[in-house]
């Protein structure tokens, strides 16, 4: 959450960048104080193990992302189309800068309460992950991020 309670899936991406930047050096060192600090359900940590980025003409658009990640949630989890009118949280994972990802949340509702977590590889299209968190779930932070 940022200081206006937002999620950090709601940021833009510039957040989301300026967050990497300024955190992961933070959290590094706070790990080499105390090894303790990496928690199965540790967000800061977790949301620090990877770099975000701004997407700068990638190979698959934001919006291609989104039909390709919608396709993928429909086929997988008999999703109606009703369903699949809900917005999809994007961050722009760049850790291995030659292979960027989009990383996508989405929070159901309207009597599907599940959340999902997908990664997609931007370079080829492909679905890496796909994920489906049923309500009441306790989401380790390890796998939501």
């Amino acid at each position: 959450m940022d200081e206006k309670g937002r999620d950090f899936w709601d940021w833009s991406f510039e957040d989301q960048a300026a967050f990497s930047q300024e955190m992961i050096p933070i959290v590094n060192a706070m790990v080499q104080e105390n090894p303790y600090f990496i928690q199965e359900y540790n967000d800061l940590y977790w949301a620090t193990r990877r770099t975000w980025g701004i997407p700068a003409d990638p190979a698959i658009s934001q919006a291609q992302a989104q039909s390709l990640i919608w396709n993928a949630l429909k086929a997988q989890y008999n999703l109606t189309d009703a369903q699949a009118d809900r917005p999809l949280r994007f961050a722009y994972d760049i850790t291995d800068p030659q292979n960027p990802l989009w990383e996508a949340r989405i929070y159901m509702g309207a009597g599907d309460y599940n959340r999902y977590a997908v990664t997609l590889d931007i370079n080829s299209g492909k679905i890496i992950k796909l994920q489906q968190f049923p309500v009441g779930f306790s989401i380790p932070s390890k796998e939501a991020w």
